[in-house]
Parts: C-alpha cells; structure tokens; sequence
C-alpha cells in the first residue's frame, strides 16, 4: 500500500471469458490507482484504475513472497516461489527455479534494480512467512514460511515432498541492506499474519493464526500439523527483544490460516484495531467470508459483520487506506490453483477483484470514490466495550 496506489506483484488469476468456469492465467505486476473512482464488480482488468508496472527479464517472477515498503516509498522484494512451469506449458526460464535476489521498486520512476546480497551472504528465499514492514523504522520482517525445490535452486534436487517449515523470525534493515535471523521460541509455523503495531519504543509484531508443524516440516503427516489457535497470541517486542503470550478474549474467530490483516489506529491512540477477515480451516477445508476486529490493550476480540455479503475467500491481501479497507483477490475452494493436475479452475469471483469495506461502518461499498474517504472511527460495537474513540 502507498500513498495514493496499491501494487500487486507477480500473480495468479481466474479470469472470465468463454470457457467454462474461467481460466487461470499467469499475471504480470500491477498498480491499483486509488485517486479515481471505480466500481469493483464493473472494473474490468483492461480498465483505468489499473495499470502495468514495467518489468525487466531477470526480475524473479516468484509469488508469495514478501514486500516491504521504506518511509520513501521504495518497495522491496524478498522470497516467494516459481510456479511449476511443467503444469503451465512454459517453454521459457522465468519459471526456471534460481538462486534466492533481493530486489528493489523505485516507486517514482518505476524502475527495479537488484540488490547486492545483504551483509554479503547469499540470500536464501522462503515462502508462505508473515510478513510486516515499518516504514519509520525501516525494518521488514517475515515470519515463518517454508523452504522447498521451487523457492531456491540450491534445494533443486529436493522431492515435492521435503519442505521444512521454518521458527525463526528475518529482519531486513532497508537503509543498511542487512539482515538479522532470530530463533521463534515456539513450533515452527506457516501461512500465518504477522502484524506491526506502532506502540512503545519501537512496536510489537503479533503473530496471529496459521499453521503449526511441530516436527518443523510437512511430510505427508498429519500428526504433527494444526490450526494455531486465534486465542492464544504470541507478541515480539522489537525494542526489548523480548517475546509474550496474550490469551484473548470476546467473540473468538474459528481457527484458521491464510487470512488477511490491517490495522487501524484510534484518533485518540487508544486503540489499535487489528481487522481480520476471511482465511481458510485446515481441518475441514473450508474457507471463510467473515470480518472480525482485534482491538489492543484490551485484546478483545469483536464479529463485524453477518459474512453474507462476500463470498469466502483466502490467499488474499488487505490494505487500509484512512477508513477504506481494500481487499484484493483471494479464492474460495472450488478456485484452487493449478499445482495437482485434476484441480478445477472453478467460477470467477462475482464481487470482483478489489472488495471495498468501509471500516466505520463495517459495510462492503458497491463503489470507491476518495472523496468519500475519511478519517478512520472506532465503531460503537467496540468503543462501548473497550472505551476510548
């Protein structure tokens, strides 16, 4: 998220057209133009509010890595996988696994450059971590995530099966291009939320939901993989360098993974109000349409809203802008992506791409318009419990 655009990186999309249900197609990197009005159901691809964000032929063209963004709007690019290019009749080498690049976005120009490997040690790339940025601070952090033979060449000649899931916590120094390591003090996990929180000296990251893999890798066992549980939330204190345990309460979310996170602060300070919404249950496989908000230092969890407006979706991202929350992709479970040949592509989302929820309302908009923005209101539903405005 930036100042008046969104950028969405290398991706994956069903898009509507002849063929039944869609088709998948690969998407190059994209902008969200946020300083004009636009309907999300009526918005095509092809359309104003969107546009293409050049490239150059040795950026990786991995999904699912980390973005963080500098106080000037720079935006740095860390991680991900290539897809399987044996499943998307690829003939070219953009798919072609490599080593690990960090890899940085000049915003005002649009230009991309490749960075030299931080503190001169060769970077090694994860995937499915949460990550956080501060851009005061100028920290990126990703947390978690897993390695395996499309994330890295040097693990190549590793099966499909042999993916270690990683405890550790990587700092990334944007102003020094240098990056800190530190051991998580609890099983190792993926696909979870991390969340910057500007309180103290100088913020706590919360790690929120996910999956946890107590044997630290997946290897076809279920034995050692579950849901972490939303009610019990491991915090990092990046001053102090020292980790918590907070058990919340209220209306306690149903475990899951793959959701998205924003946080929107009280006029007043306080409250930091930390809006979740959708993700995916790894016991049943189903995905969720639902909103919920954990507002701080109450640690009060609170249900927005019905879940009868969206459709259920995971894998995707959000991004508040003043009291607009944009939510951007996802997929429901009839929407799997092509990694086992037999998936369907499944139907397009009816919503559209980009989802609007105004955040002092908790109502999805039918339309944006920025002149309708404003400045964020904690809801009544929360302030008449936790105080404050």
């Amino acid at each position: 998220m930036l100042k008046d655009w969104i950028y969405v990186d290398f991706s994956v999309g069903t898009m509507a057209d002849a063929l039944p249900g869609g088709r998948v197609n690969r998407m190059k990197p994209f902008g969200i133009d946020l300083r004009y009005p636009f309907a999300p159901v009526n918005t095509s691809y092809s359309s104003n509010t969107y546009f293409l964000v050049p490239t150059v032929p040795d950026l990786p063209a991995t999904i699912r890595g980390a973005l963080w963004v500098d106080k000037n709007e720079k935006i740095y690019k860390y991680g991900g996988y290539f897809l399987d290019k044996s499943l998307w009749n690829s003939t070219g080498h953009d798919l072609d696994t490599r080593p690990s690049e960090l890899w940085a976005l000049e915003t005002a120009n649009r230009t991309w450059s490749k960075l030299p490997p931080p503190g001169g040690s060769p970077v090694v790339g994860a995937r499915s971590g949460g990550v956080a940025s501060s851009a005061d601070l100028g920290l990126g952090f990703y947390a978690g995530g897993s390695l395996n033979n499309m994330t890295d060449s040097q693990f190549g000649n590793w099966t499909n099966k042999l993916e270690p899931v990683l405890n550790t916590l990587l700092t990334y120094d944007m102003e020094q291009n240098s990056f800190t390591n530190t051991t998580i003090p609890f099983d190792p996990f993926t696909l979870s939320s991390l969340v910057y929180v500007p309180v103290g000296q100088k913020g706590i990251l919360l790690f929120l939901g996910g999956i946890s893999v107590s044997d630290g890798a997946f290897n076809g066992s279920t034995n050692t993989t579950r849901n972490r549980d939303m009610d019990y939330i491991n915090i990092y204190d990046i001053a102090k360098k020292a980790w918590y345990l907070q058990r919340a309460s209220g209306y306690i979310p149903r475990d899951r993974y793959w959701f998205c996170t924003a946080v929107a602060v009280a006029a007043d300070n306080s409250s930091y109000n930390i809006i979740i919404h959708g993700g995916l249950s790894l016991s049943s496989h189903e995905a969720f349409a639902d909103t919920y908000v954990l507002s701080l230092p109450s640690f009060v969890f609170f249900r927005v809203d019905n879940a009868m407006d969206q459709v259920r979706r995971y894998d995707h991202t959000c991004h508040l802008r003043n009291n607009k929350l944009f939510v951007l992709g996802g997929r429901d479970v009839d929407q799997e992506m092509r990694s086992w040949i037999g998936w369907e592509n499944g139907a397009c989302d009816p919503n559209g791409f980009v989802n609007v929820l105004d955040v002092n309302t908790f109502s999805w908009d039918a339309s944006y318009d920025p002149a309708d923005t404003g400045e964020y209101l904690v809801h009544k539903s929360i302030y008449r419990v936790i105080g404050g405005k």
